[in-house]
């Protein structure tokens, strides 16, 4: 994961990102590229290169940002659907490796992976959301949503 490094004050413009001199912005660089800029702050999907924690942090983020709403089934069930995607191409990879690798530290992170989507897969399924819910009860599952989280590599 890179490290977002926060300027101050611009020495030069940079229209590319719309910074003049003297205006603060954010910069970031992975090993073997360039200097990613931003006026604001960078996402954590924006400081690695996993396209896996890419999907992850995207989730985390929905789920946080989930609002008691009337679609609130539909999206918990489409935040779902793409936890079962993930956990279907972490599966994949897996068994699409050679047996000495599934048994070293890449299959093991993999099953540590499909594990940890498994479990969050399983905790999205016992929150029960019905149509006919208060703002007080969805903002209560909101909550115990928030919680749901993938915590490993």
């Amino acid at each position: 994961m890179a490290r977002a490094i926060f300027v101050k004050s611009a020495r030069k413009d940079y229209p590319d990102i719309g910074v003049k001199k003297g205006e603060s912005y954010w910069w970031w660089q992975f090993r073997s590229s360039g200097k990613h800029m931003s006026k604001t702050e960078p996402t954590r999907g924006q400081l690695t290169q996993s396209a896996f924690k890419i999907s992850i942090y995207d989730i985390e983020d929905r789920l946080g940002s989930l609002k008691p709403i009337a679609g609130l089934k539909d999206e918990v069930d489409d935040i779902k659907g793409q936890l079962e995607d993930l956990k279907s191409e972490a599966e994949n990879s897996l068994s699409n490796m050679p047996e000495q690798l599934q048994e070293g530290n890449v299959g093991q992170l993999l099953q540590d992976r499909i594990e940890a989507l498994d479990d969050m897969i399983s905790e999205i399924d016992n929150v029960n959301i019905d149509d006919d819910m208060d703002i007080e009860d969805m903002k209560s599952v909101i909550d115990d949503m928030i919680g749901i989280s993938y915590l490993g590599s």
